[in-house]
């Protein structure tokens, strides 16, 4: 079930601490986080390279968490607390957003299948 941009709001404040589960944010600090939201997503649609074909009040389950964590990470020095550091909020959310389609590398005789054989061969070729 998708998510309203309140509910990514809120997970970011609390995840934060700057709310605890159990309350709702202040309606400053939910504004303040609100604004902040369409600033990352804008920032998300422009620059990332990530197609997003959904808006904020139906944010998908796999979005829903990495979305909260870096919107935690733009707003936590605002209310003198620490997040995750933006990076790596990025990083997962990018990670939810774009599949890795690599081939894998590993797979030298390009049957679909990684042998014990391919595995170790790889394993030597990242060592030296």
């Amino acid at each position: 079930m998708a998510k309203t941009r309140r509910e990514v709001v809120n997970m970011a404040l609390h995840h934060i601490g700057v709310v605890s589960s159990d309350e709702e944010p202040e309606a400053v600090d939910q504004l303040y986080a609100d604004q902040v939201l369409d600033g990352v997503f804008a920032e998300l649609q422009n620059s990332q390279d990530i197609t997003i074909s959904w808006g904020l009040d139906e944010t998908p389950e796999t979005a829903f968490l990495p979305l909260a964590f870096l919107l935690a990470s733009e707003v936590a020095a605002h209310f003198g607390v620490q997040a995750m550091p933006r990076s790596r909020a990025m990083g997962r959310f990018r990670a939810a957003l774009i599949s890795d389609d690599r081939d894998d590398r590993r797979d030298l005789d390009n049957d679909n299948l990684v042998s014990d054989g391919e595995i170790e061969a790889d394993k030597r070729a990242q060592y030296f």
